[in-house]
Formats: structure tokens, C-alpha cells, sequence
């Protein structure tokens, strides 16, 4: 993470715009109750595959926690960076995991802060700005996302 926070710095002194997405995998806890350890890492690398997917060679995903990633979307504006978190949403809420000890293929949801930056003034923490947006979209019923632009 310590290369995506230099990244950071340096589009806000630039003045680049860019977003960075939290997601984290909705009620991820059940799977691994449900199914077992490894089956909840299956889940996680298959996740992490869709995402990847969705992304542009530009963009960065880092595993951020358990079952928590941040995505860094570099020389991005609101309406592009709106757009890929609905489709990186849309997509991991469609992908059929199959997991051994399942009857049927396992389907996941995230919850996803969004944080786009376009005001190079304000001097926020944009992790903990980003990381709020993630805690209000699990609040507000999970499988969401919560845009907040700076």
C-alpha cells in the first residue's frame, strides 16, 4: 500500500483526478461458517478474478484486509469511476462460484465506497474517507455503493 499512498500524493499535487473503490464481500463470515475455510478462499480468489477482469492495466487492486480490497483508479473522473464500480458490483453479484462441498454454485455481493477526488485543496485522509463510504453502504443494506467526492 505504501506505492498506491505515493501514488496518491503525487495526483493530488498534480492534480490528477482519480477515485479509489473499498469493497468488501457481503456477509463473507457465512461462507467460511457454510462451507469451510478453503471454500471462503476459493470464493475470495475467484472475486478477486472477476475484478481483475473489470479493471484497466492502469488500475491497482490490493487486498486490503480479510475479505477487503481497495482499487486505485488513476487519472479517472467521477462519472468513469461511477460507472466501473457499477460494473465491477454488477459483475461479482453474476458470477457462479462452484465450490466442492456445495450443491450449487455459490453467488457473492460487495459493498463499495467510493471516493473520487477533483478538489486538490482539501487535505483529507483519503483512506479514512474512502474506508467511512465502505461503512455506510454495509449500513445502508450491503450489496451497494456509497460515492463520495472530494
Amino acid at each position: 500500500t505504501q506505492q498506491l499512498e505515493d501514488e496518491v500524493i503525487l495526483n493530488r499535487e498534480k492534480h490528477i483526478p482519480f477515485a479509489l473503490i473499498l469493497l468488501d464481500i457481503d456477509f463473507f463470515k457465512n461462507v467460511n461458517d457454510t462451507y469451510g475455510h478453503l471454500a471462503g478462499d476459493e470464493v475470495i480468489c475467484q472475486t478477486v478474478e472477476v475484478l481483475k477482469q473489470e479493471l484497466r492495466q492502469t488500475d491497482v487492486l490490493a487486498r486490503y484486509g480479510g475479505e477487503e480490497f481497495i482499487i486505485y483508479l488513476p487519472d479517472t473522473r467521477e462519472a468513469e469511476a461511477l460507472h466501473v464500480a457499477e460494473q465491477l458490483k454488477a459483475r461479482v453479484e453474476m458470477n457462479q462460484i462452484t465450490i466442492a462441498n456445495a450443491a450449487d454454485p455459490v453467488t457473492v455481493t460487495i459493498s463499495m465506497g467510493l471516493l473520487t477526488i477533483n478538489d486538490f485543496s482539501l487535505n483529507s485522509n483519503l483512506f479514512e474517507d474512502v474506508d467511512q463510504a465502505l461503512y455506510q453502504a454495509k449500513n445502508k443494506g450491503r450489496n451497494r455503493i456509497v460515492h463520495i467526492a472530494r
